[in-house]
């Protein structure tokens, strides 16, 4: 009996430890004009607000493109595209989430200016080292990554992007919602407990106002 209470304590505990953050996984690709969107006045203000304890954040760039199967891969909006892609990936896969998350949306902001010469630019604005990047797309590791993450891809039915699932499980009407409100799916999520999911916020790009 001893045991199985203990048992019973742990699962509520873990339960209880669970339900404080949520899974945010961003399926994407990096010229998609939607994307761009949801991350420039979406993604990355929300991600400022309640910060890395409330969100467990999963960056997957890959979205609508597809491989021969020899990791030679095409992509939607073309190659610049997939070149992207395959940075943004090197990124995440070798950076913290706070790095990556702030690379990936200045990334994203282009202002006019090529998507090349940002992803250069915004390396430097997170001190991360251009050379990293080099090695990771000339070794062929860049390409690795971008398999894993069309096996990630994959496995939800994805039927455009951004699509945004919470918590590991596809709902498409949330993945909707989200590209509108993401504050409120994820406080629906939180049972709206955080204070901030009962203060009203103004946004501006890459702008909170209290």
């Amino acid at each position: 009996m001893k045991v199985i209470c203990f048992v019973l304590i742990l699962t509520r505990l873990h339960l209880s430890v669970s339900s404080n953050s949520v899974k945010v996984s961003l399926y994407y690709e990096t010229l998609c004009p939607n994307c761009i969107d949801f991350i420039k006045n979406q993604l990355h203000l929300n991600y400022k607000l309640f910060g890395k304890d409330l969100i467990q954040l999963e960056l997957i760039p890959y979205g609508n493109a597809w491989e021969d199967g020899l990791k030679n891969f095409t992509c939607q909006h073309g190659p610049e595209e997939c070149y992207g892609n395959e940075v943004e990936g090197c990124v995440i896969n070798s950076k913290s989430i706070d790095i990556s998350e702030s690379f990936v949306s200045c990334s994203e902001d282009l202002q006019g200016t090529s998507l090349k010469a940002n992803l250069k630019l915004c390396a430097g604005k997170n001190q991360i080292k251009w050379e990293e990047i080099e090695e990771c797309l000339s070794s062929g590791k860049a390409l690795d990554i971008m398999a894993e993450n069309e096996a990630k891809t994959g496995k939800i039915p994805l039927n455009g992007v951004p699509t945004i699932v919470f918590n590991d499980r596809f709902n498409e009407q949330e993945s909707i919602e989200a590209q509108n409100d993401l504050k409120k799916v994820i406080c629906k999520y939180l049972d709206n407990k955080p204070k901030i999911c009962n203060e009203i916020h103004r946004y501006q790009p890459n702008v909170i106002i209290v």
